[in-house]
């Protein structure tokens, strides 16, 4: 039922699959996929590369934290159906429904089919994840399944000490970092509350396990570590991430960080953008009522091997979150996703562990939060449902779309973009050059202005910049005015594309004049 209910949501809630409408990071890694299947040399996002039988296979699809991995795996798709957003997100999707299925077979075999049960609902449900899901390489779909697949194996390991499943929970973790670098917060998380929890079994293991194990796992994340040794990443963060990254981040302020993480939860557990709506706030509750539950749980209740998982699993979270402040850009929302199926277990094992209190007063509890749940996530999609309505009906940011044709039929073969999500869209659907990385821009990069007034200041040649008024772009067309009015050049309006129904100004085509 929770797959029937999962896969009607993943096709019908926004984002539409044949919505032209792509985020920067869901384009670095759908590029590549494109230059993949175009067997393309060129190096426009700094990624690394290996050259085998005269074919370039991409180690990362940019030059900072995005593997390749999801790029391969979305490969086969593209290359039977061709590019464009329904070949781009059918296998997200997929990977969707399988974590949820995964979601249930874990729950149930690590804890109780009752588990296994309320913690695939409630993923299933989330507003959340079915909007995620369809990012794809935006957050990494493949994460869940590689730290399911850990946990599980890791489990396997411990009750049966047979040494194939320690090396399938090393290669498993190795594998995911090439999908994503901040794999890396739940790699060092899983494995401090490993070594913390199960100590006893773990120094068991002989020395040449240890190795075979750690071998295992480098050969997993094999295309990762090529990367990050032989680029500049490591340099940069030696020098500078450790206390302030390219984007302002301070990495030293630990409790602010932390504080700012768990103010996060409010994006994951309750959905995006209905912060002002009451029914937001009890997927919060109720998970900080679970949490403190299993604290309380872990430190007064006996230390059975069933709360032994239970410390595993909470610990797990509590270790992943506080790593998790430490980044090599900033501390964006939707990294929580590392930890989607985890948050859900520990709600899930929490109404469980209070239903079997056996009294009539915590039955009723458990069942009044699992309605009042179901039902603010219910209320959650519908309220997603009527603004996808309202975007379709009104056109959104279709005008990519006749923008994407106009440029083609215009013969604008090297139009240049500042704004990364409309750069990677109309790279990928419409085929032409565009530009290199030299001349993309986010509104917060601190050399934003370089490199529009970069752009701006080279010979014209008949070249027509794009402006997108889409998303909240207003410092990067700040950086454009600026640049012009101090190279003493005007800007020529050559197209503005509407939104048909409300009018509101979409994209603008300029180029450049003395």
């Amino acid at each position: 039922m929770c797959v029937v209910i999962s896969l009607f949501l993943f096709f019908e809630l926004k984002p539409s699959l044949e919505t032209p409408d792509i985020s920067a990071d869901e384009g670095l890694s759908y590029s590549t996929t494109v230059f993949l299947m175009n067997n393309v040399s060129e190096n426009p996002f700094h990624w690394k590369e290996v050259v085998f039988f005269g074919r370039h296979y991409p180690l990362t699809s940019n030059g900072w934290n995005h593997g390749a991995l999801e790029s391969y795996l979305i490969f086969p798709a593209v290359k039977i159906f061709g590019i464009h957003l329904w070949s781009l997100r059918i296998i997200p999707i997929f990977f969707g429904v399988l974590i949820i299925i995964l979601t249930y077979a874990v729950g149930s075999r690590l804890f109780s089919p009752a588990v296994g049960l309320i913690s695939s609902s409630l993923l299933a449900l989330n507003p959340f994840y079915i909007t995620a899901v369809k990012l794809g390489p935006s957050l990494g779909f493949s994460l869940p399944m590689f730290s399911l697949i850990a946990l599980l194996s890791l489990w396997k390991y411990l009750k049966t000490e047979k040494n194939q499943f320690l090396y399938l929970t090393a290669f498993s973790l190795g594998v995911g970092l090439n999908a994503k670098g901040f794999f890396v917060w739940f790699i060092i998380g899983f494995l401090l509350s490993t070594l913390f929890c199960y100590w006893n079994v773990l120094r068991r293991i002989k020395y040449k396990s240890i190795g075979l194990t750690a071998l295992v796992f480098f050969i997993g994340a094999f295309p990762a570590l090529c990367f990050y040794y032989s680029s500049s990443v490591m340099r940069i963060v030696a020098h500078s991430g450790a206390h302030a990254t390219y984007l302002g981040h301070d990495n030293l302020r630990i409790l602010e960080n932390l504080i700012v993480r768990l103010k996060q939860l409010r994006f994951i557990l309750g959905g995006e953008k209905w912060e002002n709506l009451f029914s937001i706030n009890f997927p919060v509750v109720l998970f900080w009522l679970s949490f403190f539950y299993i604290a309380r749980l872990i430190i007064f209740g006996e230390m059975s091997p069933e709360k032994k998982q239970i410390r595993h699993l909470f610990l797990i979270i509590l270790f992943v979150a506080t790593t998790s402040t430490f980044s090599f850009t900033g501390l964006w929302r939707v990294h929580w996703c590392i930890l989607m199926p985890y948050l859900q277990f520990l709600i899930a094992v929490a109404m469980v562990e209070i239903f079997k209190l056996r009294n009539s007063l915590s039955r009723v509890f458990v069942s009044t939060c699992l309605i009042l749940l179901l039902t603010c996530y219910s209320n959650l999609l519908i309220l997603r449902y009527h603004q996808h309505s309202l975007e379709k009906k009104s056109s959104g940011t279709c005008s990519i779309g006749a923008l994407t044709r106009w440029l083609i039929d215009n013969k604008y073969s090297e139009p240049v973009s500042f704004d990364p999500n409309v750069h990677f869209g109309l790279r990928i659907f419409s085929g032409l050059k565009m530009c290199n990385r030299e001349t993309i821009c986010w509104p917060d990069e601190k050399d934003a202005r370089e490199i529009i007034y970069r752009s701006l200041s080279q010979p014209n040649n008949g070249r027509v910049f794009i402006a997108s008024y889409i998303r909240p772009q207003q410092k990067v067309n700040e950086f454009i005015q600026f640049s012009l009015e101090e190279l003493k050049k005007k800007m020529v309006i050559v197209k503005d594309f509407t939104d048909p129904d409300t009018g509101k100004l979409r994209f603008r085509v300029f180029g450049v004049t003395d």
